[in-house]
């Protein structure tokens, strides 16, 4: 037996050590539902081909991501807004520097976004913006 671990304590200390290693944890995983790109449209209050231009996490509860809308559909958005996620597994992952095709959700005067919302980079995302045809008018 080493040094470290001698003595009744050293010993319990390890068997307790030990014991946690096999104690079972639930982690939560974010589990989406597979969506065509008209159903994806259809649950959104506004989709959005946006520019990332920052986010701030300094909410515990939720990122906020700093956008520049180019285009819009359902509702007419432009130019800089702002878009939630909630600080979970299932939060947006958007990249500052990169645009994206955004469904969005409307709470309040805020616009909200997820993981399970099907958010694609503008470069995956020509038959989901095929799909949405025409964008609004501008605000």
């Amino acid at each position: 037996m080493s040094d470290h671990i001698r003595g009744p304590v050293g010993v319990v200390g390890s068997v307790i050590l030990a014991g946690l290693a096999l104690v079972p944890v639930q982690v939560e995983a974010c589990r989406c539902v597979m969506r065509t790109p008209a159903a994806l449209a259809r649950a959104a209050d506004a989709v959005v081909v946006a520019d990332v231009t920052a986010f701030d996490d300094r909410d515990p509860a939720a990122r906020a991501y700093r956008m520049h809308v180019r285009r819009s559909w359902k509702t007419r958005l432009s130019g800089p807004i702002l878009i939630r996620t909630e600080a979970t597994t299932c939060r947006a992952e958007l990249t500052a520097g990169r645009s994206y095709l955004i469904y969005l959700k409307r709470a309040g005067r805020s616009y909200w976004t997820d993981g399970c919302a099907g958010n694609l980079p503008v470069a995956r995302a020509a038959r989901a913006m095929a799909v949405l045809g025409k964008p609004a008018a501008g605000r």
